[in-house]
């Protein structure tokens, strides 16, 4: 026999004789039954949880049973636990080869996490009007820029993005950014043109009254590879409304202060938040099964 079992049998024996009568009186059985090596892992049991030779003889837990338990544990942990949420771009555009008719951006290539494909975006003037979209040069070509003036007379469109979370999935949003671009009349780019933009969430319960509202007003665009970066922040707010949601971006100069003339666009659109995967019913199943099983053997003593 290894010293390391030996070693375990001298502290398991020094236990033992701090024990009660009846469980010295076991000893010998005990020993005998020690020295067998289909015992050693029973023996180093007893010795880590001080058990004595009573408790040995009426209350035997073997590897097999050990084992099923840590099972059990190891598959309700796993069933009951959903992929931790991580943030995420959850559903952005680049805008570019986008396909333009009329009003309406079509063919956004969208990447998406969490959330089904939003589809095409529509442009509407302040009064709700259809709003056609600049695409007369390779600049606005890749860019979502409605064609009406709003430096002149604080005016301002409006597009939708649908947002409806996926089977599967759970969504807060925490942010929307874009790049803000200001263009001419002749769909060139302009320098230094004031923009403000509002971003509306909308539930699915209620189209009028929005469930998140932010503003960032007097944005300035500059050359094309200046483009500001503009956040707008949802302060964490959970699409848990069963439905589509509906995220309205409402840009162009509506803070009061005149400009002269300018076409507001966005570049660059990200709606960012974090995706957490929900667990299956079967998982939850097994994990609840798991948990009872371990209860019932821990009030049966095994």
């Amino acid at each position: 026999m290894s010293s390391k079992p030996l070693s375990q049998m001298t502290r398991f024996f020094a236990r033992l004789r701090n024990c009660s009568g009846r469980g010295r009186s076991d000893r010998g059985s005990i020993r005998s039954n020690l020295i067998k090596k289909e015992h050693l892992w029973e023996l180093n049991f007893l010795v880590v949880n001080g058990e004595c030779g009573f408790c040995y003889r009426h209350k035997v837990v073997r590897p097999s049973n050990m084992n099923l338990r840590a099972s059990f544990i190891s598959l309700s942990a796993l069933a009951l636990m959903s992929v931790p949420a991580h943030a995420a771009v959850v559903a952005s555009t680049t805008f570019d080869g986008q396909t333009i008719a009329g009003n309406t951006a079509s063919d956004l290539g969208w990447v998406l996490n969490g959330i089904d494909d939003p589809g095409n975006m529509p442009a509407f003037s302040a009064s709700s009007a259809p709003l056609n979209l600049f695409n007369a040069t390779a600049l606005v070509q890749n860019i979502f820029i409605p064609g009406i003036n709003v430096g002149n007379g604080n005016t301002f469109w409006t597009t939708d993005v649908s947002l409806t979370v996926s089977a599967g999935s759970t969504v807060t949003l925490t942010d929307v950014t874009f790049n803000s671009v200001s263009v001419n009349g002749g769909q060139a780019e302009n320098v230094n043109r004031r923009n403000d933009y509002t971003v509306f969430l909308f539930s699915p319960l209620n189209a009028v009254t929005p469930v998140a509202e932010v503003t960032v007003a007097d944005t300035l665009a500059g050359t094309v590879a200046g483009q500001p970066l503009v956040t707008l922040d949802l302060a964490d707010t959970a699409l848990t409304d069963v439905g589509t949601y509906t995220l309205r971006i409402k840009g162009g100069d509506f803070s009061g202060l005149d400009e002269t003339g300018n076409h507001a666009g966005i570049n660059n659109l990200s709606i960012n938040g974090d995706v957490s995967a929900v667990p299956e019913p079967s998982a939850l199943l097994l994990g609840g099964l798991g948990f009872l099983t371990l209860l019932r053997r821990r009030r049966s003593g095994i």
